[in-house]
């Protein structure tokens, strides 16, 4: 009786860790395959997004050269070089108003948004099995700024093969 006793308490722990285990697996399973790795991959490009909005205030023309920005990463997957471009949108019409925007691209020279044709940025073509990364500053020009604009910026980057 009392083996029997030590049996049974040994098979409910045995199925209680196979379960726990099993569920464990199932939610690890579940939250590797949602998670949000910020990478878009086609047939063409291959496009990672490194987004630091971590000091998008009002400065000027020389500090918002000192920012880190945001990183693009493209990689050509194709056995022909690729032309693209990289252009911002305005998600929030409420948000500032592109004619208080500077960006830089190569972290020397200012630009303002409004400069640019259909909002692009950037312009490049990139070679065979080649990895470029485009790293974007944007920030509110602090001299534009007044106490009545929004002081936010809601912006989307938009990566297009040309």
């Amino acid at each position: 009786m009392e083996i029997n006793n030590y049996i049974n308490k040994r098979l409910t722990i045995f199925f209680i860790t196979l379960l726990f285990i099993a569920i464990a697996f199932i939610g690890y399973s579940y939250a590797f395959k949602n998670r949000n790795t910020n990478i878009i991959n086609n047939s063409k490009l291959s496009i990672k997004y490194d987004i630091d909005n971590s000091n998008i205030s009002p400065m000027n023309k020389n500090d918002g050269l000192n920012i880190n920005g945001s990183n693009i990463t493209i990689t050509n997957n194709n056995s022909y070089d690729i032309t693209y471009t990289i252009s911002i949108n305005r998600t929030d019409p409420n948000s500032l108003s592109f004619d208080k925007l500077y960006y830089s691209i190569d972290g020397i020279n200012t630009n303002k948004f409004y400069d640019s044709a259909n909002n692009i940025i950037y312009e490049d073509t990139i070679k065979t099995n080649d990895t470029k990364v485009i790293n974007i500053k944007i920030w509110p020009n602090s001299e534009l700024i007044d106490n009545n604009s929004n002081n936010y910026i809601n912006l989307d980057y938009v990566i297009n093969e040309k």
